[in-house]
């Protein structure tokens, strides 16, 4: 899924984007496909089997959007059917994009193994839902989780579950759950605690606005990045206003190619493209007077000045002392023949 040479997984989180339309979700996956995303992501739950039907109010849908609704009659109007995940399986696979989903109960384990998902996904809120990730680990496929409000106690039980299950192939995505994240709450710096850690690839699951923090995370060797995707960010619904729409996305992906490109290698060297301007820019010796033939040079006599061609700068006590052989016109670079 993921290596150090190549660029970063993005992953357009379709989530419950699709407003509970087959059609839009359909779309989220077409949309996704174009933005060049690595892969489109939804949800796979029984909202009894989420929350409880007690829970008042809707996350933080009511302030951002005024949406007063229970999270319980929220979620069961988004719920997506057996036969629905089915042609989204199908049409992705047609579309040439990976598809994958984030299951939140372990019925919801068995209906993706049975449509054949390559891998999956554990929320923030199920990283101490260690029976989940147990099943879920055991199937052997890789593995993604996400580390929102939790400690690294909590995140140490998650791995060690997945890897009691024998299981390699996990990574952990570092993310803020708050809605919407606040950059200066990023602590991108976690990432490498992560890594240094645990020992897996990180990445980042960005609940902040815009991509931002998102192109900081891939800078700093995020290896996954996730976010929302929506086809418009004003379309009602609890995550579409915190959501990627089209454009950004796309943006976000020609960033993640970007990245490696600009990292380029820890070698130090002249690079070609330099090497038209060393003597353009390049400072040399160049003499701060006529100095006659067969003179002796003196440091009152040279001058450090661009554009190059001539004796370097760190030469110059070499220089100092030396006879000339030839005229040296005031303000020409010495050369090596002259002396």
């Amino acid at each position: 899924m993921v290596s150090s040479d190549s660029p970063a997984f993005i992953i357009a989180e379709a989530g419950l984007n699709h407003n509970g339309s087959l059609k839009l979700a359909i779309e989220l996956i077409d949309a996704a496909k174009n933005a060049g995303c690595s892969a489109v992501k939804f949800q796979t739950y029984s909202a009894g089997g989420r929350v409880s039907r007690a829970v008042k109010g809707n996350r933080y849908a009511e302030e951002l959007i005024d949406l007063e609704e229970s999270t319980f009659n929220m979620l069961k109007r988004l719920e997506l059917s057996k036969k629905q995940h089915e042609k989204l399986f199908a049409h992705a696979k047609k579309q040439g994009i990976e598809i994958f989903s984030t299951p939140f109960d372990l019925k919801s384990v068995d209906m993706l193994e049975n449509l054949g998902v390559s891998f999956y996904k554990i929320s923030s809120m199920d990283l101490v839902n260690l029976p989940l990730i147990k099943k879920v680990a055991e199937t052997g496929k890789p593995l993604i989780i996400s580390t929102g409000m939790s400690t690294l106690g909590q995140i140490e039980d998650a791995v060690g579950v997945v890897r009691d299950a024998g299981n390699p192939n996990l990574i952990l995505l570092h993310c803020i759950s708050s809605y919407p994240a606040a950059a200066q709450d990023m602590n991108l710096a976690v990432m490498d605690t992560l890594k240094k850690a645990f020992g897996v690839p990180v990445g980042l699951s960005d609940h902040s606005i815009g991509i931002t923090v998102a192109s900081v995370a891939l800078a700093l060797g995020a290896s996954v990045i996730e976010r929302h995707f929506t086809l418009d960010r004003f379309m009602e619904g609890p995550d579409h206003i915190l959501s990627s729409d089209p454009d950004e996305m796309k943006e976000l992906v020609r960033v993640s190619h970007l990245v490696p490109l600009i990292k380029g290698s820890p070698e130090k060297v002249i690079l070609g493209s330099e090497r038209e301007t060393i003597n353009r820019f390049k400072k040399c010796l160049y003499a701060a007077v006529d100095i006659p033939v067969g003179k002796k040079i003196t440091e009152r006599m040279i001058a450090v000045k661009g554009p190059g061609g001539g004796i370097l700068p760190k030469y110059m006590d070499v220089v100092v002392g030396k006879k000339t052989n030839s005229d040296i016109k005031k303000d020409h670079p010495i050369e090596w023949s002259h002396i």
